[in-house]
Order: C-alpha cells, then sequence, then structure tokens
C-alpha cells in the first residue's frame, strides 16, 4: 500500500510498469509510476485526499530518517541519539516511539565502526631499532579500544602502505565508516618549506611580503594540504581566481605549484 499526496494506493506490476489502484471503495482513481519516478494520473479520485494523513506519515519518514543518518555515522549510545532527537521532534517521536525505532537503528548501527590512527608517539624500546610506535583504535558505543600497535623503522609512504596492507590481511572484517589520523606535522612543514624555497627562487620574497593579498595566496596553497585530494584541484583554481581578482601576480608560483604539486606529485600526496 503507498500513500501517496494523503490519497492510500494498492500497487501492482504489469509488463514492467507500476500501477496504482485507489484503495478507497468505488474510487477508481488510478495511475502509473514512469521510469524517471513521475507520477501520471490516468483516472481521477472522487474523494479528497486525506492531507492530516499524509504529513504525519512524512513527519514520521524524516524522523526515521534522522535517527538511521546518525546511528550509521555515530558510535554514541543509540537511545541518547533517539533521545536527543526526540527533544527536538516531540510529535514525531509520539509517531514513531523508541521501542520501534530501535531495531532500526540497530541494523545500520552493526556496521558504524570509526577508527583512529596515530603516529605520534616517539617513545619507543631500544631494541628493535625503530622510529615511531604506529597505533590503531576502533571507537565503539565511545570506547576507544587500541587493536594495532606498530613499530615502524620507517615513516615513508610505503611503509604505511605496507603496515595498512597488512592490517587489512588481519582485520578484513572491518569495514570502518570513517578514519581519523593525525595531520603529520613534519610532512606539512615539508611541504610549507618547499612553497617559501619557490618564492625565494622565483624572486617573488620582497613582493609577497609587501602585498597582502599575494601572502594569502601563498598562504591559502599551503592550507590546501588540509584538504581531501578530491577538492585541492578545486581549491586551487579559487586561490588562483583570487589572485586575478585582486590583480596579483605571482603566476611563477602558481605554475610551479601547478605542474610539480598537482600534476607531477599528485593530489594524494599532500
Amino acid at each position: 500500500m503507498n500513500d501517496i499526496t494523503g490519497y492510500k494506493f494498492n500497487d501492482g506490476i504489469r509488463n514492467g510498469i507500476r500501477y496504482l489502484v485507489c484503495k478507497t471503495n468505488y474510487c477508481k482513481g488510478s495511475a502509473k509510476i514512469l521510469a524517471d519516478g513521475k507520477i501520471e494520473t490516468i483516472t481521477d479520485h472522487t474523494h479528497d485526499p486525506n492531507v492530516a494523513s499524509f504529513q504525519l506519515k512524512e513527519i514520521k519518514k524524516k524522523f526515521r530518517s534522522i535517527l538511521v543518518g546518525r546511528s550509521k555515522k555515530e558510535t554514541k549510545k543509540l537511545r541518547l541519539i533517539y533521545d536527543e532527537e526526540s527533544v527536538k521532534n516531540v510529535e514525531a517521536a509520539e509517531l514513531y516511539p523508541w521501542p520501534v525505532a530501535e531495531s532500526s537503528m540497530q541494523i545500520v548501527h552493526q556496521g558504524a565502526i570509526n577508527i583512529h590512527a596515530d603516529a605520534t608517539f616517539p617513545v619507543v624500546p631500544s631494541r628493535p631499532q625503530s622510529r615511531q610506535l604506529f597505533m590503531i583504535h576502533a571507537i565503539i558505543q565511545n570506547h576507544s579500544i587500541p587493536i594495532v600497535f606498530a613499530l615502524m623503522e620507517s615513516k615513508t609512504e610505503t611503509a604505511y602502505t605496507l603496515l595498512l596492507t597488512k592490517c587489512k590481511t588481519l582485520f578484513p572484517f572491518l569495514q570502518p565508516t570513517s578514519v581519523m589520523t593525525d595531520f603529520e606535522v613534519a610532512l606539512h612543514n615539508a611541504f610549507r618549506a618547499s612553497l617559501v624555497k619557490n618564492i625565494r627562487k622565483t624572486h617573488l620574497t620582497q613582493y609577497v611580503k609587501n602585498n597582502t593579498h599575494a601572502k594569502l595566496c601563498i598562504r591559502m596553497c599551503a592550507a590546501l594540504a588540509l584538504l581531501p585530494a578530491a577538492l585541492i584541484e578545486e581549491g586551487f583554481q579559487t586561490i588562483k581566481q583570487h589572485a586575478r581578482d585582486n590583480n596579483i601576480h605571482i603566476d611563477a608560483f602558481f605554475n610551479y605549484f601547478s605542474k610539480y604539486w598537482i600534476r607531477s606529485r599528485g593530489s594524494e600526496v599532500f
């Protein structure tokens, strides 16, 4: 049974087309659902729609969607999530009480595991010779559970790749909804240093020092490392547009940044 804009329908499929027939006795209202999801009326209804019923159903549907969305993404206790939302949606909570909501929330919540990876611990044993301690924590129901301890001899991309590949082998069932890491400060500093070095190389030091907008453009380029890889190119183009809008002439720097960091190295290494 479908409730569409206040009318209730029975539905069926014939020749691959979904047809709707009004559920109200003696009403010949009917329609069909097109491939693009639009509803095309075949015969008009002989009665007015039950708008109030439709609106209540939409309120309940929206409330359920909010609960399911939070349950899938967050690690809070489900009852706490429900209570927080019910305070903001009192009418919806009456239509969709906790005993009914719990099962749907529990189903999507089962796979909601967040991972925290931290490689900032400089304290390591004298043997074996190591540079850092790498740890992975699973965050489940607001509890941090350490699941990986790794002594690393190197901090290269290859070393991290090998380590994470091994973790994937050890925990094939683990499919986190999100992964949080501490930003690699040393890598960020090296990235910023390379930008400053190029500014000196292209004889832009004084120009940048004396021009607020030019200085801002350089800082924004350095901050691109904090963006998701998929957004770095878009962010870079926005910075270049800002430079054009403010009559900033640092084309040599932009050419270097585009050629080396975006095209040669790739956004993923930022």
